[in-house]
């Protein structure tokens, strides 16, 4: 099969977010894959992509996930990439509005699925 890696930080999830930024820990989990300072410009998953390889993240309440799949082939630059996210990260401010934006997008409250996560969080003793 095809091999996978993943990186999970516990205690960064959504609990984390200081109440006067909520959504602060998805936009990070945003911001890391984009650009940085080892490799530049060349996003993450165009990287990959190129080489049939895909990558996601999801940011929980108590945690946030990132993994990626790739061929073996190219795996030991895909770790190098993926651990350029962690030690090397630039949040350059063209991908920081971009990016705020599309956390304010998805954490909007125009459904009651999302009203009920807030009051959950906010109801919550993490």
């Amino acid at each position: 099969g095809r091999p996978e890696a993943a990186l999970s930080v516990d205690g960064a999830g959504q609990f984390a977010d200081p109440p006067e930024l909520p959504g602060l820990a998805h936009l990070c989990e945003h911001m890391l894959f984009a650009p940085n300072e080892r490799y530049g410009e060349e996003e993450f998953e165009g990287w990959l992509s190129d080489r049939d390889g895909a990558s996601n993240a999801f940011t929980a309440l108590d945690l946030v996930c990132f993994h990626f799949s790739v061929d073996r082939e190219f795996l030991q630059e895909a770790l190098d990439r993926f651990a350029a996210f962690f030690r090397m990260p630039l949040f350059p401010e063209e991908a920081l509005a971009r990016e705020v934006q599309r956390v304010d997008s998805e954490l909007a409250l125009n459904n009651d699925l999302t009203r009920r996560f807030y009051l959950l969080k906010a109801l919550a003793n993490p």
